[in-house]
């Protein structure tokens, strides 16, 4: 069974989300131990953190994860070049 609705507006809120402890360190102006929600955007971490410093930069951001995979991300090239 489906139906069209139209001119349809819905408002969700979502409750519980589960949250992710992340440890900033480096060049940000917050580091230390963080809570975020999973699923957070490198941005929204940084955000969280106060931004970068002024000595930091956002050519070169090392990910970590907890089995130390690592993954550099250029955040410069994404946010200004799209890339």
């Amino acid at each position: 069974m489906s139906k069209e609705f139209l001119n349809f507006k819905l408002d969700a809120i979502l409750v519980n989300l589960r949250k992710v402890r992340i440890l900033l360190t480096g060049h940000v102006k917050q580091s230390g131990l963080k809570k975020v929600i999973a699923g957070s955007t490198l941005s929204d971490v940084l955000s969280e953190a106060g931004g970068i410093h002024i000595d930091g930069a956002l050519r070169r951001i090392s990910i970590k994860s907890k089995d130390d995979n690592e993954q550099i991300v250029d955040l410069y090239q994404l946010l200004f070049e799209g890339k």
